[in-house]
């Protein structure tokens, strides 16, 4: 899910690589989380590759995680047409 308001990728139901980690507050209450390296790819292309917030208990059907908007310069999102691009 795009998210204007997310600073970092945050990854739902993957478990954390490594030792370490705290806990994240979010409207549904505290979770414990860790970190995971992620690289990210829209249609083939690399767009982002970095530590991800990793949240293992927290599976949201049809939903991988929350994707920062500020790792790109631009985004349109066209409603009309269900499409978005990318830039």
């Amino acid at each position: 899910v795009l998210d204007s308001g997310a600073i970092r990728v945050i990854l739902f139901g993957v478990d954390p690589e490594g030792s370490g980690g705290g806990y994240m507050k979010t409207l549904a209450g505290s979770q414990l989380v860790g970190m995971a390296y992620r690289r990210l790819a829209i249609a083939g292309r690399s767009v982002w590759s970095g530590d991800a917030v990793a949240l293992p208990n927290r599976n949201e059907p049809g939903v991988a995680g929350l994707m920062p908007v500020s790792l790109f310069r631009a985004v349109y999102i066209c409603n009309s047409g269900s499409y978005a691009v990318f830039e």
